[in-house]
């Protein structure tokens, strides 16, 4: 059964007139609606750091995670935010690895898009192995190491909310019907334990 997991999206509280600086990483340097948005948005400044590949090649996104990836643990800890959009993990260091890790832990907002990145075996295997996937409620070597593989490619599937969630995240969209609306997965999701599931889908 896949699950729809709460991913953790707490960010560091900022004063009415401060603004948000996100970090974004993976398929980015617009290539994201996240970045049209944010760029609007006047209370967020936003640095993306491209680690995916999409026609530019590998030699190219080491040279973008050189760029402008923080260069040190002071300019890591000028971030609230951190979001990993289908990146290609294998592209960090352990001490990159690390600093993102850290920073979520001291309180920085995390958000993750997919369940192990892709559904090519050395990105999916590169994420399950950091020590920042740590932070998410996904268990992704438990995704990776599913017997029967972690891939579930063409299949369609609707969910059901949990009603007895705490906050009211999905259910207020039940009236509105969206459990009769159809998705599309690739991946599973496994919950880590601890996790709060919102919604699941067989």
């Amino acid at each position: 059964m896949a699950c729809l997991i709460l991913i953790p999206f707490l960010i560091t509280p900022v004063g009415a007139n401060e603004r948000i600086n996100a970090l974004l990483v993976g398929a980015v340097n617009g290539h994201r609606e996240i970045e049209v948005l944010f760029a609007e948005e006047p209370l967020i400044d936003f640095v993306s750091v491209p680690a995916l590949d999409q026609g530019w090649g590998m030699t190219n996104n080491i040279k973008y995670v050189r760029q402008y990836f923080p260069r040190n643990y002071e300019q890591m800890g000028n971030f609230d935010l951190l979001m990993f959009l289908t990146a290609e993990y294998y592209l960090f260091s352990p001490q990159q690895d690390r600093w993102m890790y850290d920073r979520i832990a001291e309180g920085a907002g995390g958000y993750n898009d997919e369940s192990v990145m892709a559904i090519w075996g050395p990105v999916a295997n590169s994420w399950a192995n950091s020590i920042v996937q740590e932070a998410f409620p996904n268990d992704a070597p438990g995704v990776v190491n599913r017997p029967g593989g972690f891939t579930c490619i063409n299949t369609y599937y609707q969910v059901e909310i949990e009603e007895d969630f705490p906050d009211p995240v999905f259910t207020p969209y039940i009236p509105y019907g969206v459990e009769r609306a159809v998705g599309y997965v690739s991946r599973y999701v496994i919950a880590r334990q601890g996790s709060e599931v919102m919604a699941v889908g067989p």
